[in-house]
């Protein structure tokens, strides 16, 4: 094992996909005829600073206009109001911005309009133009369900739809447009058959050149390849434990005892001048690898020990960030309990205070602010295992509680696919590869994942690269891999950042979206000095293929 493997890798074809898709989105010719005039200028004639019941009315009427809309796939613009009077004209029945032209307009509902708008949308009315509620517009029919939002570009000789279920459900849908689908991991082209079951928050381009469906084939019943049971790690990257809690003392006075690490730094911050910071970490171990590094921000400032012995400062590299800089410390630890102490003169310049107070009035102060020291998490990181001693509390998006400590063991040489959080990588992040010897019958095959907590997945049959799983749904046919008996399954796959950066303390568990605020605790300039939703158990995400 090594500390700079390029797992970043499988996340190219992710990227390269991406990319294509947004390509085909910016550069097709669009055919959108219909403009919602954005009822914006309501909202500021009614915002009065002390609450948002004035505004709240204007924007629920506009996101149901856009819901309503969306629903029935008719494909619109938001017209912004100081656009239509710098650049907004009438033509015969249509009204055109720019390159744009639109035959049908509506208006939600709205407190005021500029006069330049209502001149507009009265000449618009005059000449014919249509002015009409979101009832009154026929639905698109080119796709059967209203849970898939839909899109189109035109190019030279074929017309691109896509699709995309922005719901977190599966949804079927009878699609009336085309013969060809888009595979968006290489850019091929396959037979597209007019339905599509949708996999949560999955997407669809289907290439319409004129052509019919194509025809689809008969079902033939396959069998799903047994995934149970133990595999042995073949390869992976390093484990890491992530150590955010310390006791600390602020020139020599005891301040917390194992507290939150991210308070430790705010509250030298709101002394407003120097001050002698010591950390003292505690790790409990049952093994020790013969080779161990420990990831540091800025340790550079620090003179760090480990149970009371001297660690060299000299950097080996960098684990996850370049800001997290590897120093070994290989031979420090020992069985049972070990202290990592870290200990600096924490002093701001002038500067920094001075932007810190203003900050708690101007919030342009607040954006500009940076500090010259920080104190922030360690990690650990090795050929380890992590036992997680404690209780554990299921919660919503495949997540849990956990209340309890973090020990050090033997790594595993084998792990079952469901849960592999529970298995001794708690905070694991990067790539691992498994393997199993797995007995086939010659009959048609698939392999499918109900994968959480990662990213992409890499299947290899009996040596021979297959596909890269980066979409869903994570299935594959595998049929013409297999030989008749033993067969050798290897599957590599890639999590992410999340179950090792956090936020691990917040009480809503966890979150689809986080900013600074979802990581701190007490009062400070990030939560607008009121108490964070802190709790001080540890949130993890399950990391399973199965």
């Amino acid at each position: 094992m090594h500390y700079q493997q390029p797992w970043w890798e499988y996340y190219k074809q992710w990227n390269d996909a991406v990319s294509r898709t947004g390509m085909l989105l910016c550069e097709g010719k669009l055919d959108v005829d219909t403009l919602v005039i954005h009822n914006i200028s309501s909202a500021w004639v009614r915002f009065n600073c002390r609450d948002y019941q004035g505004i709240q009315f204007y924007n629920d009427e506009m996101l149901k206009t856009i819901a309503k809309l969306e629903r029935k796939h008719i494909n619109f613009h938001l017209g912004d109001e100081i656009m239509l009077e710098r650049h907004g004209r009438v033509e015969g029945n249509e009204l055109v911005i720019g390159e744009m032209r639109y035959k049908k307009v509506i208006v939600p509902a709205h407190a005021v309009l500029f006069d330049n708008t209502e001149s507009l949308l009265a000449e618009f009315k005059d000449k014919g133009g249509l002015i009409l509620a979101p009832e009154e517009l026929a639905a698109n029919e080119i796709v059967d369900n209203g849970n898939i939002t839909y899109t189109k570009r035109i190019f030279d000789g074929f017309i691109m739809h896509y699709f995309v279920n922005s719901t977190m459900t599966n949804q079927f849908a009878n699609i009336n447009c085309g013969g060809k689908m888009l595979v968006q991991e290489t850019g091929d082209l396959a037979d597209f058959y007019g339905e599509y079951d949708f996999a949560p928050m999955s997407s669809l381009i289907v290439i319409d050149d004129g052509k019919p469906h194509a025809i689809k084939p008969a079902a033939v019943c396959k069998k799903e390849l047994d995934l149970t049971g133990e595999w042995c790690i073949k390869d992976s990257t390093p484990n890491s434990l992530t150590l955010d809690k310390c006791t600390y003392w602020f020139d020599g006075e005891l301040q917390q005892e194992n507290g939150y690490i991210l308070n430790v730094a705010q509250r030298a911050y709101e002394l407003g001048r120097p001050v002698d910071v010591k950390c003292e970490f505690t790790v409990k171990a049952d093994y020790v690898p013969g080779k161990l590094s420990l990831a540091c921000e800025t340790p550079e400032i620090f003179d760090i020990k480990v149970n009371g012995k001297t660690v060299d400062k000299t950097e080996h590299g960098y684990f996850r960030d370049s800001a997290f800089r590897l120093l070994d410390v290989s031979g420090l630890f020992t069985k049972g309990e070990n202290k990592i102490t870290l200990e600096t003169h924490f002093e701001q310049s002038p500067e920094v205070y001075e932007n810190m107070k203003n900050a708690k009035v101007f919030e342009s102060e607040k954006n500009k602010l940076t500090y010259d020291m920080e104190i922030e998490t360690l990690y650990l990181v090795g050929d380890f295992g992590v036992r997680l001693d404690g209780k554990f509390e299921k919660i919503q998006n495949d997540a849990y509680f956990f209340d309890g400590g973090f020990v050090m063991e033997k790594p595993a040489q084998a792990v079952q696919l469901h849960r592999l959080d529970l298995q001794g990588f708690p905070f694991f992040s990067g790539k691992m590869t498994v393997k199993k010897n797995i007995v086939s019958e010659g009959e048609p095959t698939v392999i499918k994942f109900d994968k959480r907590g990662v990213n992409a997945i890499h299947v290899k049959v009996n040596g021979k690269d297959i596909k890269t799983l980066i979409y869903t749904p994570f299935e594959l046919d595998i049929t013409k891999y297999l030989i008749k008996g033993e067969n050798e399954v290897e599957l590599t796959f890639v999590n992410n950042l999340r179950n090792l950066l956090g936020p691990h303390h917040h009480r809503g568990g966890e979150l689809y979206a986080v900013a600074p605020s979802s990581f701190f605790y007490e009062p400070c300039i990030w939560t607008d000095y009121r108490e964070g939703p802190y709790t001080e158990k540890y949130c993890f995400v399950e990391t399973s293929l199965i």
